[in-house]
C-alpha cells in the first residue's frame, strides 16, 4: 500500500521477521452537513472511528482554505464538548487551536475561492499535536491532564468534524496506527507469514523522522541495523518528503562515533546527490521545505562501492575504504519525512531467528533504604534475557529522593556491579558511576525531599550510549562501553520508593529473542 501525501508522525522502528499488512486505513471523503457557531455542532453521522488497538495514531487529510474546520476527539459516540478535545483547523483564518472545553476561537468571514491545506493529527506517547502541511502548529504534552484523560478513556477514539459553512469537504482521509500488532481495518487483512528459515532479506516497519529542533536531526537511539553476514547489501525504500533527505551509514559506534559516518545527501529538486565521509555535523547550510513528493531510493553496497539511485536515476557513487557499515540512520533536512516499504537484501542472513523487540512486563514493587535484604536479594533483580546488548527499562515512580539502579554485567559476579545509575528526581542529576556509590550524610540530604513526586523514568542503552529519560524528557546521554547486561538491581536512599508499570524491553535484536 503506497502512502501518499503524508504529513508528520513520530513512528518507531523495529526490525520484523513477519511480512504483514501495514496499519494504514483510508476513509471516504466527508461533506460536512452541520455548521458551527460558538456553540459548536459536530456531524456525528460522519465521524471517523480510528481502527487502532492503541490510542496512538496519525491521521492526515486535506481541507479547503475556503473555511475553518473544527474537530473533536473523543472515545464516546456523543462527545462532551465541555470536556473532550476541540481542535480548530485555521485553513481560512490562520488561527489554529488545540485544547479542551467549549471556549475556542471562531472566525467569521464570507466563503471565498480557495486552495487546499494538508492537516495532520498525531497522538502518541509524547502528547497530541496538530500539523499544517509540514509544520507543527499546536502541541499538548503527555504530562497534561487533558491528554491523560483522553488516552485513559475506554474504547477507540472518534474524530468528528464541523464547519461554519455547510458542504465543506474533508478529503483524502487516512489513519496510520502506531505500534499496533494487529490492524483492525474494515478490509480483509493480508495473512501474515512467519519466516521459518533465514531469508536473504529483512523488512523494516514504517517509520517517520523529523528535524525540528535542528536541521538534519539523526535519532541516535533509532538505528536501522543491517543484518547481513557479508559486507554487501541492497536497500530499497519509498518516502514522502518535503525537503532534502540524508542517510548516514556507520559502524557499531553509531553516527556520532569516533570514526564518523558516511553521509549521503539527496537533493530531489535537482535530482543530484553527494556522498562523503563526515565527522563534524555542526556546520550545515540553511535548508528550506517544499511540498510533499513521493520518491523511491535504492542503495547498493558491493565490493567497497556505495551507489545511490533515486527515482530510478543514478545520482551518486562513493568508494568506501577501511570502514565497516553495520547500520544506518535517516533524517530530513527540515520538517518531516515518512519512510515505508523498507527492505534490506543480503547475500545471506544467518542470524534471523525471531527478530523482534522483546518486552517483559514486571510486577509493581517498592524499596526503602532500611530493607537492605531486598535491595541485595538476587531474586528481586530484573534479569536481562536479551540476545543483543541494547535494552530499555521504564517505570512509573513515586519517590521523595533520588533513585538508583545497579547494572550488573554477564562477565562479572552478580554482586559486583559495573555501573550505578542515578535518576535525580530531587537533585536533577542524571548519570552513572563506576562500581558502588557511597553517599555521606551531606550528599544524602541534597538528594531527599519531604514531599513525594510522581513521575516516569526510562533508561535506554543503544549503541554503547546510555539515555536517561525523566517524565518523557531526555535528561542526559552518556557513553558507556560494553554494558553486556545481566541484571538490574534497585535501591533508594530515603523513605519508600514505589515502582509501577515496570517494563523491560530488549531492543534491536538481530540475533532473536529468548523467552
Amino acid at each position: 500500500m503506497l502512502l501518499k501525501n503524508l504529513g508528520l508522525i513520530l513512528g518507531s522502528l523495529f526490525l520484523s521477521p513477519v511480512i504483514s499488512q501495514q496499519c494504514v486505513t483510508p476513509f471516504s471523503d466527508i461533506e460536512i452537513s452541520k455548521i458551527s457557531s460558538q456553540s459548536i455542532g459536530f456531524d456525528l453521522s460522519k465521524k471517523v472511528k480510528t481502527p487502532c488497538d492503541s490510542k496512538n495514531f496519525f491521521m492526515w487529510f486535506d481541507v479547503s482554505t475556503a473555511s475553518d474546520v473544527y474537530f473533536t476527539i473523543s472515545s464516546k459516540d456523543v462527545p462532551d464538548i465541555s470536556k473532550d478535545f476541540i481542535g480548530v483547523i485555521g485553513a481560512k483564518s490562520g488561527i489554529w487551536f488545540l485544547g479542551q472545553g467549549d471556549t475556542y476561537p471562531v472566525f467569521n468571514s464570507e466563503i471565498s475561492n480557495s486552495t487546499s491545506v494538508k492537516v495532520g493529527i498525531l497522538i502518541n506517547e509524547g502528547g497530541i499535536s496538530l500539523f499544517k502541511d509540514l509544520k507543527k502548529t499546536n502541541h499538548i504534552t503527555s504530562n497534561d491532564q487533558k491528554y491523560v484523560d483522553l488516552v485513559s478513556s475506554f474504547g477507540n477514539l472518534n474524530v468528528a468534524f464541523s464547519s461554519k459553512y455547510p458542504k465543506t469537504q474533508i478529503k483524502n482521509i487516512n489513519v496510520m496506527c502506531i505500534n499496533d500488532v494487529i490492524c483492525n481495518t474494515d478490509t480483509q487483512p493480508q495473512e501474515t507469514q512467519e519466516l521459518s528459515v533465514c531469508e536473504n532479506f529483512s523488512t523494516v516497519e514504517n517509520m517517520a523522522y523529523s528535524s525540528y529542533q535542528k536541521d538534519v536531526q539523526y535519532y541516535i537511539d533509532r538505528p536501522i541495523i543491517i543484518p547481513c553476514d557479508t559486507k554487501n547489501f541492497n536497500i530499497s525504500f519509498n518516502a514522502a518528503v518535503a525537503s532534502d533527505l540524508f542517510i548516514a551509514f556507520s559502524g557499531r559506534e553509531g553516527v556520532y562515533g569516533s570514526l564518523g559516518a558516511i553521509e549521503a545527501h539527496l537533493d530531489f529538486d535537482s535530482q543530484n546527490a553527494t556522498i562523503k565521509k563526515v565527522s563534524d555535523f555542526s556546520s550545515r547550510p540553511q535548508y528550506v521545505s517544499s511540498d510533499f513528493i513521493n520518491v523511491s531510493v535504492n542503495v547498493v553496497y558491493s565490493q567497497g562501492t556505495l551507489l545511490i539511485t533515486s527515482n530510478s536515476t543514478s545520482v551518486a557513487e562513493y568508494t568506501v575504504s577501511e570502514y565497516d557499515i553495520t547500520q544506518l540512520y535517516i533524517a530530513p533536512a527540515v520538517g518531516a519525512s515518512i519512510i515505508h516499504e523498507f527492505v534490506i537484501n543480503c547475500e545471506s542472513i544467518s542470524k534471523c531467528g525471531p527478530q523482534c523487540t522483546f518486552t517483559n512486563s514486571l510486577p509493581n514493587t517498592s524499596y526503602s533504604p532500611e530493607d537492605l535484604s531486598k535491595t541485595l536479594n538476587q531474586d528481586d533483580f530484573t534479569y536481562s534475557n536479551c540476545l543483543g546488548s541494547d535494552f530499555e527499562f521504564s517505570a512509573s515512580i513515586s519517590s521523595n529522593s533520588d533513585f538508583y539502579i545497579r547494572a550488573f554485567t554477564k562477565d562479572l559476579k552478580v554482586n559486583v556491579p559495573l555501573k550505578t545509575l542515578r535518576f535525580g528526581s530531587v537533585s536533577g542529576i542524571f548519570g552513572y558511576y563506576n562500581g558502588y556509590l557511597v553517599l555521606d550524610d551531606k550528599l544524602i540530604d541534597q538528594q531527599t525531599s519531604i514531599q513525594y513526586k510522581n513521575s516516569s523514568i526510562s533508561l535506554k542503552y543503544v549503541n554503547k550510549n546510555l539515555y536517561f529519560y525523566y517524565n518523557n524528557e531526555l535528561m542526559n546521554t552518556s557513553s558507556c562501553e560494553n554494558l553486556d547486561l545481566l541484571a538490574l538491581g534497585f535501591y533508594t536512599i530515603n523513605g519508600t520508593t514505589a515502582l509501577s508499570n515496570r517494563v523491560f524491553t530488549c531492543l534491536n535484536q538481530i540475533e532473536g529473542c529468548s523467552n
